[in-house]
């Protein structure tokens, strides 16, 4: 059974250790390693639950310590429904459709959850794992206050986030670039 989402371990702070699995980790202090750990939670989420959900509020930052997770980004489309029943008689209505689209999938050592870092009310699309997967979560207040008390860190912190999130809007204008010349025959936007 899927779960709704993730499930805290009980007062289950990670280990140190485990922390330096993830990039940006080992970068950083040991005085801000520590309180990552201090700081921040496990949760195990099962295969199909949703970690996080476009459009809620951004509150924490995500790392994908084992399992696999795809972001998805729910796209909303309206539709205009017309059902002639007589030649005189033409009944309208608007229909909304869905679709789900997976932008990446995550592996351990991912973060995710930026929004809650840079500055955004809201996450921008969703986080469900693809298998059971363990997670590392920290609240963005907490992170921010943390990384504001070590500058330098802070500096280290939002320059390997800015790296990451420049890296993959760029692989996403590539893919929008070869979906709008594979849906229009031609790689030129006028």
């Amino acid at each position: 059974m899927a779960s709704d989402g993730p499930k805290a371990q009980e007062g289950c702070m990670i280990d140190a250790k485990q922390l330096q699995t993830f990039d940006i980790v080992r970068k950083m202090s040991p005085s801000i390693v520590k309180s990552l750990a201090e700081q921040g939670e496990t949760m195990t989420v099962e295969s199909g639950g949703t970690v996080l959900k476009q459009e809620d509020p951004a509150q924490r930052l995500y790392g994908l310590i084992s399992g696999e997770a795809e972001l998805r980004f729910l796209f909303r489309d309206r539709i205009l429904k017309l059902d002639v029943q007589y030649e005189e008689s033409v009944v309208r209505r608007w229909e909304t459709v869905d679709t789900s689209i997976v932008l990446e999938t995550f592996e351990p050592g991912s973060i995710f959850g930026w929004s809650s870092m840079v500055g955004g009310k809201t996450y921008t699309a969703s986080v469900i794992c693809t298998a059971e997967s363990t997670l590392w979560a920290i609240n963005g207040e907490v992170l921010r206050s943390l990384l504001d008390s070590e500058p330098t860190m802070g500096y280290v912190f939002m320059d390997y986030l800015a790296n990451l999130i420049a890296q993959r809007l760029a692989w996403r204008t590539d893919k929008l670039v070869e979906s709008w010349a594979e849906a229009f025959g031609s790689p030129r936007v006028e």
